[in-house]
Order: C-alpha cells, then sequence, then structure tokens
C-alpha cells in the first residue's frame, strides 16, 4: 500500500533442521534436496496512481538467492497446486496470479574470479497478482458525493432569479463542499503523487459549479438593479443548467474512457 510503510520485519520458520536447529534439507528418493520454509515479510512499492481511483495495479514479489548461483540452486514453481486466485487483497479485486521462472544473467561475476562465468547466473521466480479497485469504490464513495453536491449547486438555477439568497446559498456551499471533498480522499494518496484522474473530474466539477455562481451573480445583479425582470432569466438558466450538467457527464465520460 503506497500511504503505509510496510514492515521490514523478517520471520523464516524451516521445517527441516539439524540436532543444532540450523536449517538442513533432507534428501528425497528422487535425488532432490527438500525443504519447507514459512516466511512472513513485509513489502513495499509505490504505486503508479495517475489513473485512481481506476488504476490497475500488479503486485511483484522477485525471490533470487544471493549466495548460490543457479548451477547450485533453482526455483521452480509447482504448477499444479500454485496457480490459483484465492488472494484477498482488501479493497481490491484480484484478476490474475501468474508465477514464472528465470535465469537472471549478471553483467559481473562481484569479484568472486574464482568461480568464473558460473556466478553470474541466478535463478529467479517471479510471483505477479494483477488487482484491481471496484467499480464501486469509484461511483459510491467518490462519485456519489460529488454528484450529491453538484447537482445541488446546479439546480440552484431552476429557481428564479429573485430567490438569490437560496441561490447563493446553495453554489456557495457546493463550492465549498466540494474542497472539502476533494481533500477527503487526497488524504488517503501519498504526498508527492501527481494528478491523478479524480482531481480531473474535481476540475470539472469545480469549473461547473463556479460558472453557475457567476451565472447567479450576474442575474442577481441585474434583478437587483432592476434592470431585468426575473422571468426572463427562467428559460435560459434552466437551459444553461442542463447544458453545464451535460458539459460535466460528457468530460467525465471521457476522462474515464481515455
Amino acid at each position: 500500500m503506497s500511504a503505509t510503510n510496510a514492515s521490514t520485519n523478517r520471520v523464516i520458520d524451516y521445517s527441516f533442521l539439524d540436532s543444532h536447529n540450523n536449517q538442513e534439507p533432507i534428501l528425497l528418493k528422487d535425488g532432490y534436496w527438500y525443504q519447507q520454509a514459512y516466511m512472513s515479510l513485509g513489502f513495499s512499492d509505490a504505486f503508479p496512481l495517475n489513473r485512481y481511483p481506476l488504476d490497475v495495479q500488479d503486485l511483484q514479489v522477485r525471490v533470487e538467492n544471493t549466495t548460490y548461483d543457479y548451477s547450485q540452486l533453482n526455483y521452480i514453481v509447482d504448477h499444479h497446486v500454485s496457480e490459483d486466485t484465492d488472494l484477498v487483497v482488501p479493497g481490491w479485486t484480484t484478476k490474475d496470479i501468474q508465477f514464472k521462472e528465470y535465469l537472471h544473467h549478471y553483467g559481473t561475476d562481484f569479484g568472486y574470479t574464482d568461480r568464473g562465468e558460473s556466478f553470474q547466473d541466478y535463478s529467479l521466480l517471479t510471483f505477479n497478482v494483477h488487482i484491481e479497485r471496484p467499480m464501486s469504490h469509484f461511483l459510491g464513495k467518490l462519485m456519489l458525493p460529488l454528484m450529491v453536491v453538484l447537482l445541488a449547486a446546479v439546480t440552484s438555477l431552476f429557481l428564479k432569479a429573485g430567490n438569490f439568497d437560496t441561490r447563493l446559498a446553495l453554489t456557495g456551499t457546493g463550492l465549498l463542499t466540494l474542497i472539502f471533498l476533494q481533500q477527503g480522499y487526497s488524504a488517503e494518496l501519498p504526498s508527492p503523487v501527481p494528478v491523478v484522474l479524480m482531481d480531473k473530474i474535481y476540475a470539472l466539477a469545480y469549473a461547473a459549479v463556479l460558472v453557475t455562481f457567476f451565472r447567479v451573480i450576474w442575474t442577481t445583479d441585474r434583478v437587483h438593479r432592476k434592470r431585468d425582470e426575473e422571468e426572463l432569466f427562467v428559460q435560459s438558466d434552466r437551459r444553461l443548467a442542463w447544458i453545464i450538467f451535460a458539459g460535466f457527464v460528457g468530460g467525465t465520460t471521457l476522462f474515464v474512457l481515455f
């Protein structure tokens, strides 16, 4: 998780030990040495969050021994029992888990010239977990409050210009509420994160509320100074409300798709 520091504690418990409680693999009938290791580790990596909250992530764990080279130790996945998608990542949907084995060749012998070129090759095993944020997080926790506030602000244009107190209260409160909502989800993201998808959607919402706010101020001034009757703005205000809402929906759709 990008927002929290993963634990650096490492605990490894081996099943087969010698008389001094040191790990000692057992020899199987087929000639393989066998050992079971139960590992508890903390992992940390920075997520690319440009598409938050519709981002897709790959959690990768790379296993490579720094002591034994490829001629001494190979990591092999037991595909008969290892391939499943039962891993649960809270707040995410697990789509796929992949296991791959590699021969990792280094361009150096690390100064250990006695071993020759064999000391440059190591067995590498990767576990790749493909996860996605559920759409319910985007729609229910982020878009629903935003849409409620936006509708409350834009529908103020359906009131007559003479009700300027109510219209100004709705748009002004909507603008402040948008700021607080954006700060709410931004607090869950790492501080150096760039502009994310949700920020772009909020920029559209700010533009929609500001256009509404300036329209309300202008019509209020016209009516207050007796330059125009409030009935003159009824139809144009309602048309503007529909245009603003349609523009927000269209812009949000483009951001989500592209």
